[in-house]
């Protein structure tokens, strides 16, 4: 799906933006209200479709934003960032569900989201 999305779109970044807030709500809804457990299924499935949707955008974007020559460099360091939080966001999450916070783990999921939205619009490119 996010294939065939990039590939009739120039605005990659209207892409992302759609595509992570989408996701970001529907993890907030999750955390933040009781729901049938198709619901919350729905939710979910949504925002990792979500996710995924945004995908070929976004390395249309990075590729877009790197460097003459660099493209492997920069690559290299967005797969790297993203090893590292899925390294680092299991123990978070594990400590939250520890402190019987577990609502916290989807607005914690849905805020990196945002996160990862507000740098992807930062080092967007004036061509894109």
């Amino acid at each position: 799906m996010g294939g065939l999305i990039a590939d009739r779109t120039k605005r990659h970044d209207l892409v992302i933006v759609a595509g992570f807030c989408i996701a970001a709500a529907a993890l907030m809804l999750v955390g933040s209200t009781w729901l049938p457990i198709l619901a919350v299924s729905a939710s979910i499935a949504l925002a990792g479709l979500m996710n995924g949707a945004i995908r070929p955008s976004r390395d249309i974007m990075v590729r877009a934003a790197a460097p003459a020559g660099s493209v492997g460099k920069v690559f290299g360091f967005v797969t790297s960032g993203m090893n590292v939080g899925g390294a680092i966001a299991p123990l978070l999450f594990g400590w939250i569900l520890d402190q019987g916070q577990t609502p916290w783990i989807f607005y914690a999921a849905a805020g990196a989201m945002l996160l990862a939205l507000l740098a992807a619009l930062l080092a967007r490119p004036k061509a894109i």
